[in-house]
């Protein structure tokens, strides 16, 4: 799965690059779709894009993944939904001793829950303050995303 990630995530790069913002929208829909994970580049393609852009991005973007999702929901109803999306609200993760949250989960629902806070706010200010190209703030965003991650293997 993360083999796909990763050439829609190239290939939504390699369109932004040639301004084709449309198809980039697309396929950006496509890969939250695939993994929910994607949504924290959308900082640094809000401040990257124009606002009229970034409007249309958003919202094809946005349209793809709820497209997909009704699709899918059609096909297998709420365990689609259980599966794809609302287990990361729900799971109990195990210890990983390469987490930086290992000492402290340990048991801890109070930790556990708010794990993702940190991740979220350096992955966000690292899209919103990164200069560069597409692929090197996406990389400084997933680095930061990944090393900050409770689950981390």
């Amino acid at each position: 799965g993360e083999s796909v990630i990763a050439v829609l995530i190239h290939a939504m790069i390699y369109f932004l690059e040639k301004e084709r913002v449309s198809v980039a929208a697309v396929l950006f829909g496509l890969a939250v779709h695939w993994r929910i994970y994607p949504v924290i580049y959308v900082p640094a393609i809000a401040v990257r894009l124009s606002h009229r852009d970034f409007l249309g991005f958003a919202v094809l973007s946005l349209s793809t993944f709820m497209v997909l999702v009704a699709f899918f929901y059609k096909l297998y109803g709420m365990e689609f939904l259980q599966c794809a999306y609302l287990h990361h609200s729900q799971r109990k993760d195990p210890q990983h001793n390469f987490s930086v949250y290992f000492f402290l989960v340990n048991g801890s629902a109070d930790v556990t829950r708010f794990a993702f806070l940190p991740q979220l706010c350096l992955s966000t200010y690292l899209g919103l303050r990164s200069s560069g190209g597409w692929a090197p703030v996406f990389l400084l965003q997933t680095l930061a995303f990944v090393a900050t991650n409770k689950v981390l293997t």
